[in-house]
């Protein structure tokens, strides 16, 4: 069967075609100066030759055209440089797709994501509605510049066939009012007839459904979900899934009867017996919104959804305006340093409350709140929540700060005032939802709240201006929620709230990290491992963290602050205060020296990527005209004339074997590597391969060859995890666990030193 660009070219008219487009609309293989001969473009430039330019006004849309076994990810990257071309110039290209007459690709370029396949190009009647993409029923001037992109893109790939789609968005920058602009003109343009909006909570259910009945309430029917036969009639349904679930009442409904199913809060477990209801519902395209994607043993958003479909990051928030900056407060107690048991992906709850709940470090926590918001002069409280370690935690934190109150009010310990002022809001309280509302409101006696995480998500109260970390973790999901309770702007008469405090006892400050990337599965997957790193060698550490200084004056505490009680000695073994202004450069703060090792470095980076470059495009070359003129490609003939033709142009396999670091690989890897055949191991996947070998040679049971791989994982990650938290982990478990290491080894000590040995003897 023929495999060419022009046979590519040829189904490409014919999807077209079928989708309902005129062909003469596209302009075919034109160059961009023939394009657009008004343009003043260099030589170079206006030799960019697209496919298919399809102009709409003042805006286009590129096609690139590839024949079959040709990654299209190497398409869209060609359409994006002849659209980066036309944008310098002015011209607004909002899509690039490519197409090799089977798969599409396509690339919002305002969207800050990476290309995402879908089913197909729009039809014609779609383009207008992506190009013009907010609702009659949204008054536009509403949705600020980023919502509108969001919207656009949620609209584009619903209507491209994506039926898995995730829209990232840090907390405070308006994912309910995008998805409510995106259904109402899904709904508008009779693109969908009946949504399903799910949330984790029914608190959330209810926040959700009062919002959508009040912008969208008197054009479409909302209904909170009863799971009586009302429920039918609904443009769109509100619930959790607990509530669908339970007696099956999602059976109420045919399983086409939704169009489009909305997950909020997506990085929560909605899989298990959860997700028997969205598969319920196969047909629905799934549209899944969240300020945090995550990736653990329970939950994989990316191996779900596919990367973001559009992504609006903190520190992005912060740059445009719409986001509140951060003042870091980081203490350190020697309490967090140690004594905490670490599971490999977080810590032992059962443990954590038990180890952080100690009387004088809860004074100490609230002494520093007073501090930092300097209540001994002004007498003023700032709205705050603390986040503790367990609901105990909670409760013992609220009478340190009552205490320290009262102190500082000159009143007596026990005067009843402070009681609805420092409040504890979690699940263990009857009323907590009521005590949320109250919490909310502006006008709220409420002035501090402590909670284990209830408050971390789904509580919309803008004049937060404290956020207290009382309780470490490992998670960067949990952190960024709790941290996104205090990011919202706040504006009432005079006052505006355009920064808020971070107190952080916890170290929590570290899983900061750079958001704005171009976002990849490696680089999350690599974050991951490095945050988890991190914390196991501080909680396995007794020595004073060590913290690089930065060039801008920090305001800090250097002093040793130290109480006992008890026989328990609490104290600050490190303080400092980060403002705005010097934010990014403590993040940066190095010395000159590791400036010009890290350029070094950087460069010699860039050279061995432009050899790599090299020698993969010649390979590529080569085997495009060898096979084109009847050649075999990888037999011995093919290597030999290929060798041959990389000689000439000082490419060896000896500078292969510098160039990849692979010194034990012949031509025929290398080759393959380049033609995107193979890849090589990476560094840690090496490591254990030679610890896995290192087992099999040494003659130790098969049989428990997997529990050996499993200590070695999780030793790796924490090398002061301690047998029961192992052996309690479920993945030992399902291994065989205890009883199967008894079975293949003298004694447990004798399985446990194998690490050791391991990881000595292996280098």
């Amino acid at each position: 069967m023929p495999n060419t660009e022009a046979d590519a070219i040829t189904l490409c008219d014919e999807h077209l075609r079928k989708l309902g487009w005129n062909l003469e609309k596209f302009k075919k293989n034109h160059t961009l100066k023939d394009l657009f001969p008004n343009i003043s473009f260099t030589e170079n430039e206006g030799k960019h030759r697209p496919d298919y330019t399809l102009i709409l006004g003042d805006k286009v849309i590129l096609i690139e055209a590839k024949k079959k076994g040709v990654d299209l990810r190497a398409a869209i990257a060609e359409a994006r440089e002849s659209a980066k071309i036309l944008r310098k110039y002015g011209v607004n290209v909002p899509y690039i797709y490519a197409c090799d007459g089977q798969k599409w690709y396509m690339q919002n370029l305002d969207a800050n994501t990476v290309e995402t396949q879908v089913e197909r190009f729009l039809k014609p009647e779609e383009v207008s509605v992506t190009l013009n993409p907010v609702s009659s029923s949204i008054n536009a001037l509403d949705l600020r510049n980023y919502q509108k992109i969001a919207v656009q893109q949620i609209i584009t790939s619903f209507l491209s066939g994506k039926k898995r789609m995730l829209v990232e968005m840090a907390t405070g920058t308006g994912k309910t009012e995008v998805v409510m602009a995106a259904i109402a003109k899904l709904l508008d343009e009779g693109k969908v007839k009946n949504v399903l909006y799910l949330v984790d909570r029914d608190s959330l259910a209810t926040q959700t459904y009062q919002r959508f009945n009040a912008r969208l309430g008197d054009k479409y029917n909302i209904r909170k979900l009863s799971g009586d036969i009302n429920d039918l009639s609904a443009d769109i349904i509100i619930s959790t899934v607990q509530m669908l679930y339970v007696d099956e009442k999602f059976k109420l409904f045919n399983s086409d009867h939704f169009q489009l199913i909305v997950l909020d809060e997506a990085h929560r477990s909605y899989y298990g017996d959860w997700h028997k209801v969205v598969q319920y519902f196969n047909k629905a395209a799934v549209l899944g919104l969240t300020a945090t994607p995550k990736i653990d043993k329970d939950v994989d958003n990316f191996a779900y959804f596919g990367y973001p479909i559009f992504r609006y990051t903190y520190s992005r928030g912060v740059k445009d305006g719409y986001l509140a900056d951060t003042i870091y407060y980081k203490f350190l107690t020697n309490v967090d340093i140690y004594g905490i048991h670490d599971l490999g992906y977080d810590f032992d709850p059962n443990d954590l409350g038990k180890k952080v709940d100690i009387p004088m470090r809860n004074e100490l926590i609230a002494e520093k709140y007073f501090e930092a918001i300097n209540f001994k002069e002004t007498k003023e409280l700032k709205k705050a929540i603390v986040f503790a370690a367990s609901i105990k935690h909670a409760e013992n934190l609220r009478l340190a700060f009552i205490r320290k109150y009262n102190e500082l009010m000159g009143y007596s310990p026990d005067n009843a005032e402070a009681e609805e002022i420092f409040r504890s809001i979690h699940s263990a309280i009857p009323n907590h939802e009521e005590l949320v509302r109250e919490f909310q409101s502006p006008n709220s006696r409420i002035k501090v709240a402590f909670t284990v995480d209830l408050l971390s998500t789904g509580v919309d109260a803008p004049d937060v201006e404290v956020i207290v970390m009382a309780r470490p973790t490992k998670s960067r999901v949990l952190y960024l929620q709790m941290k996104g309770r205090g990011t919202r702007i706040y504006k009432e008469g005079n006052k505006v709230k355009d920064k808020f405090y971070l107190i952080d006892f916890v170290d929590t400050w570290r899983l900061e990290n750079e958001e704005d990337k171009p976002i990849t599965n490696e680089d999350i997957v690599k974050e991951e491992e490095e945050e988890e790193k991190e914390i196991s060698e501080l909680m396995g550490s007794t020595e004073e963290p060590q913290r690089t200084t930065a060039k801008k004056e920090v305001k800090r505490e250097q002093k040793r602050e130290e109480m006992v009680i008890l026989d328990i000695p609490v104290s600050i073994v490190y303080a400092e205060v980060i403002t705005p202004e010097n934010f990014k450069n403590e993040l940066k703060g190095i010395s000159e020296q590791v400036v010009r090792q890290v350029k070094a470095y950087l460069q010699a980076q860039e050279e061995v990527q432009i050899k790599k470059t090299q020698f993969e495009t010649a390979v590529r070359s080569f085997d495009y005209f060898y096979r084109k003129n009847g050649g075999k490609t990888l037999n011995e003939n093919y290597l030999k004339e290929l060798e041959a033709f990389l000689n000439e142009q000082g490419i060896t396999e000896d500078v292969l074997k510098d160039t990849y670091g692979e010194p034990d690989a012949t031509l025929k890897d290398f080759v393959e590597v380049a033609l995107g055949l193979k890849t090589f191991p990476t560094p840690e996947e090496r490591k254990r391969n030679l610890i896995k070998e290192w087992y099999n040679k040494k003659g130790y049971p098969k049989e428990c060859e997997r529990l050996f791989m499993a200590l070695y994982d999780f030793r790796k990650r924490n090398p002061n995890i301690d047998k029961k938290a192992f052996f309690n982990a479920e993945v030992v478990k399902q291994a065989g666990g205890f009883s199967k290491v008894k079975g293949c080894f003298e004694d447990i000590n004798s399985f446990w030193k194998l690490y050791d040995e391991a990881v000595m003897e292996t280098g």
